[in-house]
């Protein structure tokens, strides 16, 4: 999260959209004490929570101040498809909390397996909510929205024209080169055709779906393809966001 009262902007890093790459284009307008990258420990929940990732509640619960900025400052953050998204973020839990699995390595029959057993053992509403290491398969809806209706001001789908120019022009920025941080070339893609994939991910992301298709902005994302595409997924190759 990049926080500028001077400027009086927050951007919110949803996990796999890109983030990192834009909190490091925009880091230099940061002008908050609080770094917001790194872990901490929940005083509420007694886990540890995210920094970086932070969901709206816990921003509310943690960081009223910077929650009542929220309320009055611009705001911005990017928003992808949920299957595509889904599955980056299986990726990278694999290769950062998992270095026991070689996932790139397995051959797809074993990839279909392993992802049936993560969906049907690991994945759970709770869990994602309290195991720090899961935060990058939080719905997209808890970074945007509570309750009472949507905290962000400027949501925008995650396409290399929003990376690079619009988001800048809607924080009032001068436009600066966006590098790619968190390079990945592991193509997972395969793994969004398997219908079980496509059914747990309408299920458990039934809320962004619902977000998605109620603003014609972001309906586009809220395709299941049955065959992955170029046109489907544009964003294919950059899986490990």
């Amino acid at each position: 999260m990049i926080i500028s009262h001077n400027h009086k902007f927050i951007f919110l890093h949803n996990p796999k959209c890109a983030g990192t790459s834009f909190r490091e284009a925009i880091a230099f307008y940061h002008d908050d004490p609080m770094p917001f990258w790194g872990y901490t420990t929940d005083p509420y929940w007694g886990g540890m929570v995210d920094l970086a990732h932070l969901r709206l509640w816990e921003i509310q619960i943690l960081y009223p101040a910077i929650f009542h900025c929220l309320t009055i400052y611009n705001s911005l953050t990017f928003v992808r498809p949920p299957l595509e998204r889904f599955i980056s973020a299986f990726g990278y839990h694999h290769k950062m909390f998992r270095p026991d699995i070689d996932l790139p390595y397995l051959d797809r029959t074993a990839q279909i397996d392993l992802i049936e057993r993560f969906m049907s053992e690991t994945l759970t509403r709770d869990a994602v909510r309290t195991d720090v290491r899961l935060v990058h398969f939080s719905p997209q809806s808890w970074f945007t929205r509570l309750p009472g209706g949507q905290m962000i001001r400027h949501i925008l789908p995650l396409t290399p024209d929003n990376l690079n120019t619009h988001s800048f022009t809607l924080l009032g920025l001068p436009r600066a080169y966006v590098d790619r941080q968190n390079r990945g070339s592991d193509d997972l893609s395969h793994l969004a055709e398997h219908p079980a994939v496509q059914d747990f991910v309408g299920q458990f992301y039934h809320q962004d779906f619902a977000l998605f298709q109620s603003d014609p902005a972001l309906a586009s994302l809220t395709s299941l393809p049955g065959s992955l595409g170029e046109t489907a997924f544009p964003w294919a190759g950059w899986t490990a966001w």
